[in-house]
């Protein structure tokens, strides 16, 4: 009984020290250092950014980013420092968000350690790039929303309207997060939006017209960048495990030594906690089921029919598009998938099977980020192209690097990491 009432207390403390561990143990390649030269670029000249990173369906993103970024370079140049303080924010957000639906939604709160668990969040969020932004921002549209449906108040329509345009401008992708939250809620909410029409559309239209020069933009440009593409099946089915986002079955893409002889665990060992953690697929497809039921409250039916368009836009876009399926791309749809895993945890709990399931996710989750972050700590990095050479033995070689007279002929040869 103790356990049932403080456990998500207790394991919350330790998974947050965790997330905060080994600060300079992120990647910082490609985008990264670019974002941070714009933001450097921008202050040193004493102005605001003007476009963002160029996507890769050629079209620069919005400014925003490069603005959060610029921010923080004006409080501190250590690039570590401002990693962890992006971390802190993001973190404070998502839990407070998340916290905020479990009570409006009467649902237990322990779910929420396998966000803090998700390996992919745990990356992003400590990342120096621009799409790493959509993971709390997105949630925060969804409590806004679930607000809304609660309560229909001219201020959620003006704060969901600020958060929709920063978001847009940040990734193309968030399409997906937005459409369904706008048609369940002109639906739900018809009848206070025609009765206060006016206020409603005069905001939209402000919004509309602050969009309007990044949107003519991608509308000229859209298109004039090649797309990876892959197999519909291939793509098709990593996205319907898109729950797998909360587990560490598709994880190679980052961490290619998981599940290697050198790895921190025995193979054997990471293969079965791996398999464990990805209990969540079953959990999320119980979840889609209960969440649909009739029985279930007001609140819980609209969010579900909100995360159910998601899912199914993900679906068609990799699917239909055969659009390649790289985690990142989950970054602003992930509460789409945890709802139902939300709700098929909530449920299956209720039984003694169930209980040890979950136990098990938590358990392999935790497990295999702490054998992750020792592994890649003590290697300074991984061998993968999304990943590399940690951030914090980069500044280590540049530091080494400025002591050389300018003179000094250097021969670079790669190390075990890639590293020179």
């Amino acid at each position: 009984k103790f356990f049932a009432q403080h456990g998500f207390w207790l394991a919350l403390g330790p998974i947050l020290v965790l997330h905060l561990l080994f600060p300079g143990d992120i990647p910082f390649l490609c985008d990264e250092p670019q974002l941070i030269d714009n933001a450097l670029q921008a202050n040193a000249a004493g102005t605001l950014a003007e476009r963002g990173l160029l996507g890769t369906v050629g079209v620069h993103y919005g400014p925003q980013a490069t603005w959060g970024y610029q921010a923080l370079l004006a409080i501190t140049d250590n690039l570590i420092a401002i990693s962890v303080i992006k971390q802190l924010i993001s973190l404070a957000l998502i839990l407070s968000t998340l916290l905020f639906m479990a009570q409006r939604l009467a649902l237990p709160r322990w779910p929420i350690l396998i966000v803090l668990l998700s390996p992919q969040i745990h990356t992003y969020l400590r990342q120096l790039w621009d799409n790493v932004f959509l993971i709390p921002l997105s949630v925060v549209l969804l409590a806004l929303a679930l607000q809304f449906l609660h309560q229909p108040r001219r201020r959620w329509i003006v704060a969901m309207t600020a958060v929709v345009v920063l978001l847009g401008h940040i990734h193309l992708m968030t399409g997906i997060l937005i459409l369904p939250i706008a048609c369940v809620l002109c639906w739900q909410r018809r009848d206070w939006l025609l009765k206060n029409w006016r206020p409603t559309a005069a905001t939209q239209a402000i919004g509309l017209a602050l969009s309007a020069p990044y949107l003519v933009g991608v509308c000229q440009a859209f298109g004039q960048a090649s797309q990876a593409h892959a197999s519909r099946l291939d793509a098709l089915l990593h996205a319907t495990c898109g729950a797998s986002y909360f587990s560490f079955l598709y994880t190679t893409h980052s961490f290619p030594s998981l599940g290697k002889s050198h790895f921190v665990l025995a193979p054997t060992l990471t293969a079965s906690l791996s398999w464990l953690s990805a209990l969540v697929i079953p959990i999320f497809f119980i979840g889609i089921f209960r969440a649909l039921r009739s029985s279930q409250p007001d609140l819980q039916r609209s969010l579900a029919w909100i995360c159910l368009g998601i899912v199914g836009l993900t679906l068609l876009f990799h699917g239909g598009g055969a659009h390649i399926f790289l985690p990142h791309y989950l970054n602003g749809q992930w509460f789409g998938f945890f709802f139902f895993i939300w709700i098929g945890a909530a449920w299956i709990t209720k039984y003694r099977l169930g209980q040890i399931a979950s136990g098990a996710v938590v358990a392999s989750l935790l497990l295999l980020l702490t054998a992750t972050k020792l592994h890649v700590h003590a290697n300074q990095g991984n061998q993968s192209l999304a990943f590399g050479t940690t951030l914090s033995h980069q500044l280590e070689l540049a530091d080494q690097l400025a002591d050389y007279p300018r003179s000094t002929q250097l021969f670079i040869a790669p190390g075990p990491m890639g590293t020179c």
